[in-house]
């Protein structure tokens, strides 16, 4: 057998090969779909892990802190501390 024999015949067989792997094979796409799907379910559990350090330093702040609870009641709730009078500015439009 000629190196120009063997270069073909190898050539054929990675074709032959790669055709079998890419559409005889459904498992493969099955295994390309997993990873796929296992790299995005790892994002979000690196987003839902941030998320949760970040609830939990508000829980330990909210346990630990008075001004942390305070700084709530004012700024989302709107509360005044008796004898506290509150003046609101009405913005307008040029």
């Amino acid at each position: 057998m000629t190196k120009i024999q063997k270069q073909k015949l190898f050539f054929w067989l990675v074709i032959s090969l790669a055709i079998l792997i890419l559409f005889g094979n459904k498992n493969f796409w099955r295994l390309v779909k997993a990873y796929r799907e296992r790299a995005s379910l790892r994002q979000q559990l690196q987003k839902l892990e941030a998320e949760n350090k970040e609830l939990q330093k508000d829980i330990y702040l909210l346990e630990h802190n008075d001004q942390a609870i305070e700084k709530i009641a004012r700024e989302e709730l709107g509360m005044t501390k008796p004898g506290e009078i509150e003046y609101r500015v009405k913005k307008t439009k040029k």
